[in-house]
């Protein structure tokens, strides 16, 4: 949520799940910083979700999923992203991990011409852990932990929340906060190390309206303190009706940024098999960069409790940030707060996409769920010098066994 773009332009809910986005990448972290788990430690973490806790003659292991999503575009970026998660219940505990890999090509004319003459290669670890506790039947309690790490990049995630269901079931109501420590370093250069933290509160209400539609309202507010430029990125000055740079300065940011999130869903089944969902979400931020998203998804039953096929889009339009200008023509003086970032100016993406999902039933206790998932999706940054567009194809594949 600290981000209205990028990170989640290619989420697909349902299948796979993750989302990574081409950044540029660097260094080892230096010492120091606090060490996340790589993707090794957590498919360890996983394993012993899945193995060990569910000894206990009391557990059971609920789900597990194994995923990858191929990333591709026409500005040579390219990522690769498997994954696996499970879910383990213990009588009213429910514990979950994830782990997840990005392998990430990018020779991008925007990190070429930037700081990467040669664009990059790298390997990226992440995953989480989690717990839901009920306390009582329609009131739970949850908690979550996940780390990432690049080579230039480690972050440490912790998120708790509160739900509760009132009025016989028919309104729940939730509450979470989440906290994210971020340590950001720079290629070839053991002097820079920088950190950012962000503060998020939210809160949400599902309303049942009838038996076959349901409403969904969330709001939230964040908080980001510290470093939030591109250790790399460098922002070039002209002097007033010239073509060409006269020089090049490091870009500056503001180190705070407060924002504000506003949604809404609808979900309804229209005849017995056929579901519609739509949703909408509002941002705004204290960088004065404000934006829109409309989703929507149908999605028919085939076969009856075997087969589903969903059309999915996704439309999101975005203004710029108070101090972002296509070109800086003000050399010799150097403004306080510059940027050469394609998304904090102007910009609009679509994305529509198809999926499929078979469900295999194994055993009267086993189902095994099945889906492929297609998207086309392109972005536009109508006020970028160097890259004013990209279009990409996202393919996903899902593996879930159920109990």
């Amino acid at each position: 949520m600290t981000q209205a773009v990028g990170a989640d332009v290619t989420k697909r809910p349902g299948i796979g799940g993750h989302a990574p986005w081409p950044v540029l990448g660097g260094v080892t972290p230096r010492a120091g910083a606090i060490a996340p788990l790589n993707a090794s430690g957590w498919a360890a973490v996983v394993s012993l979700l899945l193995c060990t806790i569910a000894r206990g003659a009391a557990a059971q292991v609920e789900s597990v999923s194994v995923s990858g999503m191929v990333y591709s575009d026409d500005d040579r970026v390219t990522v690769v992203a498997p994954a696996v998660q499970g879910r383990v219940r213990v009588d009213d505990l429910t514990l979950s991990a994830r782990v997840a890999v990005d392998v990430v090509s990018a020779a991008s004319v925007d990190l070429v011409s930037a700081a990467s003459p040669q664009g990059y290669r790298e390997v990226r670890g992440g995953g989480g852990a989690g717990l839901n506790l009920r306390l009582a039947p329609g009131h739970e309690i949850s908690a979550s932990y996940g780390s990432s790490i690049e080579r230039d990049f480690t972050q440490h995630s912790l998120r708790l929340g509160h739900q509760i269901d009132l009025f016989d079931r028919l309104s729940t109501f939730s509450l979470s906060y989440s906290y994210a420590h971020s340590d950001v370093f720079r290629a070839k250069d053991s002097s820079f190390a920088a950190l950012r933290e962000a503060h998020e509160l939210s809160a949400g209400w599902t309303q049942v309206l009838t038996p076959t539609t349901m409403l969904d309202g969330w709001f939230g507010g964040g908080l980001t303190v510290g470093f939030q430029a591109s250790p790399y990125r460098m922002v070039p000055l002209y002097q007033p009706g010239a073509l060409s740079a006269a020089t090049v300065v490091r870009e500056a940011v503001p180190d705070t940024r407060a924002l504000a999130v506003l949604g809404g869903r609808l979900r309804t089944r229209l005849v017995p098999g056929t579901h519609l969902v739509g949703s909408y979400k509002a941002y705004l931020d204290s960088w004065g960069l404000s934006a829109h998203t409309f989703t929507a998804r149908l999605s028919h039953e085939l076969v009856e409790d075997t087969l589903v096929l969903a059309a999915s889009g996704r439309a999101y339009l975005q203004g710029a940030a108070r101090f972002f200008r296509r070109a800086y023509d003000s050399y010799p003086s150097v403004p306080t707060l510059r940027t050469a970032d394609k998304e904090l100016g102007p910009m609009w993406t679509a994305m529509g996409g198809l999926e499929l999902e078979w469900r295999i039933e194994l055993t009267s206790a086993e189902t095994l769920r099945v889906g492929v998932a297609a998207d086309v999706l392109h972005l536009a940054y109508p006020e970028h010098p160097r890259l004013t567009g990209r279009t990409a194809l996202i393919t996903t594949v899902d593996l879930t066994l159920e109990r």
